[in-house]
């Protein structure tokens, strides 16, 4: 599949990367961002599959979650886009940050 990547002013959403495993790993070990996805933390094991799922759904259908990084640091900061596996309810778009990226106006 190609490289599907989008630039705003101060993002980059992009295809998911070995490396970002630690920092996706960090950001859904925080019950306080997966509080309303799923209502708990991921394990590394969690987050792991999480990830690999995410690369799979591109794979499979063509579009799925972005890997969101911040122009300014270059680091991961969460993930955005869409979703519809099979057996899930709908269609839907949905979004993570980690909570250093709470409050900066990204979700808006």
């Amino acid at each position: 599949m190609d490289e599907v990547k989008l630039e705003t002013e101060r993002l980059i959403l992009r295809m998911w990367r070995e490396d970002d495993f630690e920092a996706y790993a960090k950001i859904c070990a925080d019950p306080d961002v997966m509080r309303y996805i799923g209502g708990k933390a991921y394990s590394r094991l969690e987050a792991w599959r999480h990830m690999a799922f995410m690369i799979g759904h591109w794979q499979l259908l063509g579009y799925g979650h972005w890997a969101v990084e911040e122009k300014a640091t270059g680091n991961l900061i969460g993930r955005l886009g869409f979703l519809n596996p099979a057996g899930w309810p709908a269609f839907e778009i949905g979004w993570t940050l980690g909570t250093d990226s709470w409050g900066k106006g990204y979700g808006h």
